[in-house]
C-alpha cells in the first residue's frame, strides 16, 4: 500500500509539473484543453433551458437536471442568460463542489460496514490512492456527474433488500445503463424486488420528468440514438481513458471512415474491428450465461457485481470513468474465491499507467483553460489507453471463471453477504 501511495503522489506531482511548464494536463486527460469542467457547465446551462431534450438531445435523465437546477439557482440567483462557457467564467463554485465530491467519495465508500478489510488506517490509505487515481481525476477534470453513483453503489451491495431496491432505482435515474442491474433480481429469482425496483425507477423518471420538462419522453429516443451513433465521440476522446475493448474497434472504424486514400488495408482494418466486437460479444454472452447457470451458488451482491462488469465492458458509450464503479465492488470481490485476481486487476486500472507514453501527435495551438494561455498541445496515447480495456476484459473473464468454480465445486452460496429477502 505504501508503494501505491508513492506511485499515485508521484503521478499527481508529474501532472502538476507538466501543467506548470506546458500549460495543460497530459495524458490521460482529454486533448481539448479548453473543455475542463464543461461536462458540468454544459449540463448546468441546459438545466435552465427547456430545449435540453428537444434541441440539445440530452441523454441525462430528468433527475440530473433537477439537481443541477437547484445548484444553478443557488450559484447564479440573478442570471438571465449566458452561454455554458460563461457560466464557468462567472462562477467556479459548482466545479469546486463537484471536485470536493470526487475527493470525498472514496472516503465515504470505505466507511460502509461492508468494508471490513484491514485496519482503519489501511482503509484510509486505500481511499487516498483511489481519490488521486487517473479514473477519479479524469472524471473530476471533465466535471462529470458520474461521481454521484459512487455514493449510491455501496447500497446495492447492502444486506437489506429494500435499501438495494431504492439504490438501483436512483442509479437508473442518474445513469440509465444501471437498468441492467434490475435483471440481477430476476436472475436471483426475486420477482418481487424486480417489480418494486422497476416501478420505483419508473415513478422517479415520470415525476422528475413532469417537474422538469414536458419534452422529457424524448430522452428515450435520444438515448437510443446516442447508443447507435458511432460519430458522437472522436477517436482521441475515446482513447483518452477507455474501459472497453470497443475503443479499439471504434478507433479502427474511425480510421476507415475518415480515410482519404482507402486501399487494401481498409479491408483488413474492418475485419479486425469486426473480430474485436465479436470477441467482446462472446465474452459478454458467456459471462451472462454462466451467471444465470450458477445463480444458486452466487449471492445477490455477486450477481450485481458481474452485471456491473458487463455494463462497464459493453461499449464506448458507457464512458471510461465508469471504471471507478469497481472501487465500490471490492468488499464483494474480497468474498470470492478468485479474490486475488479480481482485486489485482482492479488495482492496476487505478494506477497511473499513462505516465508511459506510447505515441504522440502535435496538434494546432489552442487555448488551455487551466493556464489561460495559448499552448502547443501534444496529444498523447499512454500505456493505460492500451492496457485498461484489456484489464477490464480480463476482469470480466475472471468473474466468468469465478462462476465456473462454483459449478465445479457445487458449493452453496458465498458466505459473503447472505441475502435476506424481506
Amino acid at each position: 500500500m505504501v508503494l501505491a501511495l508513492v506511485v499515485q503522489f508521484c503521478a499527481v506531482g508529474y501532472y502538476a509539473t507538466y501543467l506548470r511548464y506546458y500549460g495543460y494536463l497530459p495524458s490521460p486527460f482529454v486533448y481539448d484543453k479548453s473543455d475542463t469542467f464543461m461536462d458540468l457547465y454544459n449540463t448546468l446551462w441546459w438545466a435552465g433551458d427547456d430545449g435540453r431534450y428537444s434541441v440539445w438531445g440530452s441523454v441525462y435523465p430528468p433527475l440530473n437536471f433537477l439537481i443541477l437546477k437547484i445548484i444553478r439557482i443557488l450559484s447564479y440567483p440573478n442570471l438571465q442568460i449566458a452561454l455554458p462557457i460563461e457560466l464557468r467564467q462567472l462562477q467556479l463554485g459548482p466545479a469546486i463542489f463537484l471536485c470536493a465530491l470526487h475527493l470525498l467519495a472514496p472516503f465515504v465508500v470505505v466507511s460502509f460496514p461492508s468494508w471490513k478489510i484491514g485496519t482503519p488506517v489501511f482503509r484510509i490509505a486505500v481511499a487516498v490512492v483511489v481519490a488521486i487515481s487517473p479514473p477519479l481525476l479524469f472524471s473530476m477534470e471533465r466535471g462529470n456527474l458520474i461521481i454521484i453513483c459512487l455514493f449510491l453503489l455501496p447500497f446495492v451491495f447492502d444486506e437489506k433488500s429494500n435499501v438495494r431496491t431504492v439504490a438501483i432505482a436512483l442509479l437508473i435515474n442518474i445513469k440509465p445503463y444501471f437498468a441492467v442491474l434490475l435483471f440481477g433480481f430476476l436472475i436471483a429469482g426475486d420477482i418481487k424486488r424486480f417489480l418494486q425496483a422497476t416501478a420505483f425507477a419508473g415513478a422517479i423518471f415520470i415525476f422528475t420528468g413532469l417537474a422538469l420538462d414536458a419534452n422529457f419522453p424524448l430522452f428515450l429516443t435520444n438515448l437510443v440514438g446516442f447508443a447507435q451513433n458511432d460519430t458522437v465521440l472522436s477517436g482521441r476522446e475515446v482513447l483518452a481513458l477507455p474501459s472497453s475493448i470497443s475503443a479499439f474497434s471504434h478507433t479502427l472504424d474511425t480510421i476507415v471512415r475518415t480515410s482519404t486514400n482507402p486501399g487494401i488495408y481498409v479491408s483488413g482494418i474492418t475485419q479486425l474491428s469486426t473480430l474485436i466486437e465479436l470477441g467482446k460479444a462472446a465474452l459478454l454472452l458467456t459471462t451472462l450465461t454462466l451467471v444465470i447457470c450458477t445463480r444458486r451458488y452466487l449471492s445477490v451482491p455477486e450477481i450485481m457485481v458481474v452485471l456491473l462488469a458487463i455494463v462497464v465492458n459493453a461499449g464506448v458509450w458507457v464512458g471510461g470513468y465508469s471504471q471507478i464503479f469497481y472501487f465500490a465492488c471490492i468488499p464483494v470481490f474480497f468474498g470470492m474465491r478468485l479474490r486475488a485476481l479480481h482485486i489485482a486487476l482492479v488495482a492496476m486500472m487505478f494506477m497511473p499507467l499513462d505516465l508511459i507514453t506510447l505515441a504522440n501527435d502535435q496538434l494546432n495551438p489552442s487555448w488551455a483553460y487551466l493556464s489561460n494561455s495559448i499552448v502547443d498541445v501534444v496529444w498523447q496515447i499512454g500505456l493505460g489507453s492500451l492496457i485498461r480495456p484489456i484489464l477490464n476484459g480480463l476482469l470480466l473473464f475472471t468473474l466468468a471463471m469465478e462462476c465456473v468454480t462454483r459449478i465445479s465445486q457445487a458449493s452453496p452460496r458465498s458466505t459473503h453477504m447472505r441475502i435476506k429477502y424481506s
